[in-house]
């Protein structure tokens, strides 16, 4: 895949890269409470909640590993020097190159969450349909959701 035309000095070289292998980790510690209350009616159960979450440990990270080819050859670090040393002279940025990729990550700080919540189970025979809907106090954010399930 062509990612780029650029300029040594001499001439313009071709930049593209072959077949990526995307990579992503995550993690999260978290610690929840919840309180709710629910009451059966015949076949229906309202049920309404909040719940309070601290976390912890929360980091991600990702990279895309590919092989940067330089007209159609694995780039070499003279080459990436040369390219380097044109766009510098020239008063410019020059792009940000390796031979193997890129990568990321994040950390986020602790801390907590609050939310309140309620819905509606309906039992149909064996099988329980479950409405509900949430909102986020903290990031005042809104969320619902439809779950069928099986109750044998």
């Amino acid at each position: 895949m062509s990612v780029a035309q650029v300029y040594d000095g001499s001439s313009y070289h071709t930049l593209s890269l072959t077949d990526p292998t995307l990579q992503i980790a995550s993690q999260t510690n978290i610690i929840e409470a919840k309180l709710q209350v629910s009451k059966r009616l015949l076949f229906l159960t309202p049920y309404a909640g909040a719940a309070a979450a601290f976390s912890f440990g929360s980091s991600a990270s990702g990279s895309v590993a590919s092989t940067l080819l330089y007209d159609g050859n694995p780039i070499t670090q003279t080459q990436i020097n040369q390219i380097t040393g044109y766009y510098q002279s020239q008063n410019q940025t020059p792009p940000s190159m390796s031979s193997v990729g890129f990568s990321s990550s994040a950390t986020a700080a602790p801390g907590m969450d609050y939310r309140v919540y309620g819905g509606l189970s309906v039992d149909i025979l064996v099988i329980v349909l479950d409405l509900n809907a949430a909102y986020d106090i903290t990031n005042n954010a809104f969320g619902a959701g439809v779950n069928m399930r099986l109750a044998l």
